[in-house]
C-alpha cells in the first residue's frame, strides 16, 4: 500500500511538473511576452515624444497645451489596449481606474486629467513597457531557443563550422557532448522554458495590476457596492413581485366574492317569490364561486 501511495505522489508531481505543456495559456503567455519588447518601444516612443515637446514648450505655454492634451488622450488610449491585451492573452480583467471628465470645457478637463493620479501611472507603465517588454521578450526568446538549439544539436553538430566548440560526438572529452547537450535542451524545452513563461507572465499581470488597475483597497469597495447594489435591486424585484401576487390575489377574490353575494342575493329573491328552483340553481352556483374563491386566496 505504501508502494501505491508513493507511486501515485510521484505521478503526480510529474505531472504537475509538465502542466504548463497542457495548459494553452502557457502558449498565450508566449505570446504576450514576444509581443512586449515591440509594444513597449512604441509606447515609449509616443509618450517620452509627447513628454518631451510639452516641456519644452511650457515656456510657450499656449502652444504646449494642445501636446499635453494628446498625451494624455493616446496615453489613455493605450493603457487601455493593454488591459485588453492582458486579458485577452494572460486571462488577467484589470478594472479602468480613470473616473469619466466632469470639467465642462477643454480647460477643464485638461487640467482634470493633469490631476488624476491613475493617469500618470497609466503614462509610468507605458515607459516602463519598454524596459520591462525588452527583460521579458528577451529572457523567453532566449531559453526557448537555447533549449531548441541544444535539443537537436546532433543532428548538425557535424556541419559547425571548425567543429565549434568540439562537440563531435565521440569527444566526449572535450566538453559534455552533444547527446548530453541535448539531453540539458529536452530538460530545458520540457521543463524551464514553460515555467519561465509562466512566470515572466505573472510579472507583466503585476506590473499591470500595480500601474494599470485600481488598488486592491478601492477594487474591494467596488465589489462591496456592485454587490450591495445587485442585492438591494434583487429585495426590490421581490417585493414588487409579492405585491403584484397580493394584487392579483386580492383582486380575483374580491371579484369572485362581489359575484357571490350578487348570486346569494338573486337566490334569496327567488326563493322569497316561490321560485324554490330558481333559488336552489342560484345557491348551486353561488356555492362554486365560493369554492372557487376560496381556491384563489
Amino acid at each position: 500500500m505504501a508502494a501505491g501511495v508513493a507511486r501515485a505522489y510521484v505521478v503526480t508531481v510529474i505531472r504537475d511538473l509538465f502542466r504548463p505543456w497542457r495548459e494553452q495559456a502557457t502558449w498565450w503567455a508566449l505570446t504576450h511576452l514576444l509581443l512586449d519588447a515591440f509594444v513597449g518601444a512604441f509606447t515609449a516612443s509616443v509618450v517620452l515624444t509627447l513628454l518631451i515637446t510639452t516641456g519644452a514648450l511650457l515656456i510657450t505655454f499656449p502652444l504646449a497645451l494642445p501636446f499635453a492634451w494628446l498625451l494624455f488622450v493616446l496615453s489613455h488610449l493605450m493603457a487601455r489596449i493593454e488591459r485588453s491585451r492582458i486579458a485577452a492573452l494572460l486571462g488577467e480583467r484589470l478594472e479602468d481606474p480613470v473616473p469619466p471628465l466632469q470639467g465642462r470645457n477643454p480647460w477643464q478637463r485638461l487640467v482634470e486629467r493633469a490631476k488624476s493620479r491613475p493617469r500618470w501611472k497609466e503614462i509610468g507603465y507605458l515607459l516602463l513597457l519598454l524596459p520591462l517588454g525588452v527583460v521579458t521578450t528577451v529572457l523567453a526568446l532566449e531559453v526557448w531557443a537555447i533549449s531548441a538549439a541544444l535539443l537537436f544539436l546532433p543532428l548538425y553538430v557535424g556541419v559547425l563550422p571548425d567543429n565549434a566548440a568540439k562537440l563531435h560526438l565521440a569527444d566526449v572529452s572535450q566538453g559534455l557532448g552533444a547527446f548530453a547537450l541535448s539531453g540539458l535542451g529536452l530538460l530545458g524545452v520540457a521543463l524551464a522554458a514553460p515555467w519561465l513563461t509562466r512566470a515572466l507572465a505573472r510579472v507583466d499581470v503585476a506590473a499591470g495590476r500595480w500601474l494599470l488597475a485600481p488598488p486592491r483597497r478601492d477594487e474591494l469597495g467596488a465589489q462591496v457596492t456592485r454587490l450591495e447594489t445587485s442585492r438591494a435591486a434583487a429585495v426590490d424585484s421581490a417585493e414588487a413581485e409579492r405585491r403584484r401576487i397580493e394584487r392579483d390575489l386580492h383582486d380575483g377574490a374580491q371579484q369572485r366574492l362581489v359575484a357571490l353575494a350578487m348570486g346569494l342575493g338573486n337566490a334569496r329573491e327567488r326563493l322569497e317569490h316561490d321560485d324554490a328552483e330558481g333559488g336552489r340553481q342560484l345557491v348551486v352556483e353561488a356555492h362554486e364561486e365560493a369554492k372557487a374563491a376560496l381556491k384563489d386566496i
